[in-house]
């Protein structure tokens, strides 16, 4: 969601990454979900990879979102 965010805020793509990891250090579930919704549920992130909704993500398909993103994911969040 934060590489969306910082995309559509005119950072270039190379940055939104490392950009992201950084500003996700305090992201909670609720940021995450927030995000998700105030961006328009996207499909894609800048680096057209597909994104996985929040409610989506378990323990089956976390290993590969962290595969793609470069990220550790520590909780499998809430479903909501």
């Amino acid at each position: 969601m934060l590489e969306v965010l910082l995309a559509r805020a005119g950072v270039d793509i190379d940055n939104c990454r490392g950009m992201g990891l950084r500003m996700a250090e305090g992201l909670s579930d609720e940021d995450a979900w927030i995000l998700y919704k105030v961006l328009g549920e996207p499909k894609y992130c800048p680096h057209k990879k597909p994104i996985i909704p929040p409610d989506k993500i378990n323990s089956e398909n976390a290993r590969n979102i962290a595969l793609c993103c470069g990220i550790t994911i520590l909780q499998i969040p809430n479903k909501k």
